[in-house]
């Protein structure tokens, strides 16, 4: 992830969270194999098409970001929502660079909030799943975050603690008491400015808070769109040459290999024989000790058409 962004230097970076209201956490994950990864494809379509915009975005049809999902508070209550990290700058339809205006302004939240509300609630119809939402939802204010981050590496600290973590650390966790059946841990109040307190609770709430936010199997919950995908490291490296960012080769250097040494006697040790890639272990362990693998008898090979009867083996009577 900081690879990516170390890519592009001297570009202001900016997050963008997309929040799902209270009231659709339960169809979220009764249907979590499902539309978590509608919740992706609807945000990422919705923020491609508004940076994409001249009048709202960057007006550049070349874009990139990534995004990451979790779905935890400090709390560990059930809390889906995906975070953007974007590059304020993108390739034109004539090639050109496009870049934001203000370091501090990526586009209006307003547009990218009702395209996204119009395409979720679309998307939850196509699958059956508009009448188990309740109908205030969508005249609720949906909240759409753009901060911004800087040269992007604020965002990537703060982001990395979700990457390859679970809900909760170890250290967070200070006490158990088996006698009484609670677990004790200690969390960030961000409503009360970020003091950190602590609550006990029993350990089946505690178990059951955890299980919220494991994730489908199979599921890739930090993903990368435009030049920033994978398949864009030939778009990324136009993008390089418009913003004049230095493009560092690493030059291979031929080093001789080291000759390893014997753990006992501490001389160097020399190649005697190599082995292929063995599949059977057996065969590897009769090759150190010398022995010759049997020969097993074949089968002779009887090659018959669909739907006639095998050929009878010959016999040496005579009738």
């Amino acid at each position: 992830m900081a690879n990516q962004l170390d890519k592009l230097i001297h570009v202001p970076y900016f997050m963008v969270t997309f929040t799902l209201p209270r009231e659709l956490r339960e169809v979220m994950w009764r249907h979590a194999e499902v539309l978590y990864g509608e919740f992706f494809a609807v945000s990422s379509r919705c923020l491609g098409s508004q940076l994409a915009s001249a009048q709202q975005g960057l007006g550049a049809v070349d874009c990139g970001f990534f995004g990451i999902m979790h779905t935890w508070t400090q709390l560990l209550h059930y809390h889906p929502h995906i975070h953007y990290v974007v590059p304020g700058v993108g390739v034109r339809e004539n090639g050109d660079l496009s870049r934001v205006a203000k370091s501090d302004y990526l586009m209006p939240w307003e547009p990218l909030r009702d395209a996204f509300v119009k395409s979720f609630r679309a998307m939850l119809d196509s699958h059956d799943l508009l009448s188990a939402c309740p109908p205030e939802v969508w005249e609720k204010d949906w909240r759409i975050n753009i901060q911004a981050f800087g040269n992007g590496q604020n965002a990537v600290k703060y982001l990395g603690a979700y990457v390859r973590k679970s809900a909760i650390g170890n250290s967070r966790i200070l006490a158990m008491d088996p006698d009484k059946g609670t677990v004790t841990f200690s969390y960030l109040d961000r409503a009360d400015g970020g003091v950190r307190k602590e609550e006990t609770i029993s350990g089946v709430t505690f178990v059951s808070r955890y299980m919220q936010h494991v994730f489908p199997g199979k599921f890739h919950r930090l993903r990368y769109y435009g030049y920033l995908h994978s398949r864009g490291k030939g778009r990324l490296l136009r993008l390089q040459t418009l913003t004049e960012t230095p493009i560092v080769i690493a030059a291979r250097e031929c080093l001789e290999e080291a000759v390893p040494s014997c753990p006992k006697c501490g001389k160097g040790m020399e190649v005697v024989d190599t082995f292929g890639r063995i599949r059977r272990s057996s065969r590897v362990i009769d090759a150190i000790w010398g022995v010759k693998p049997p020969t097993l008898p074949q089968r002779p090979l009887i090659i018959r058409r669909p739907g006639r009867p095998p050929p009878t083996p010959a016999s040496s009577e005579t009738i």
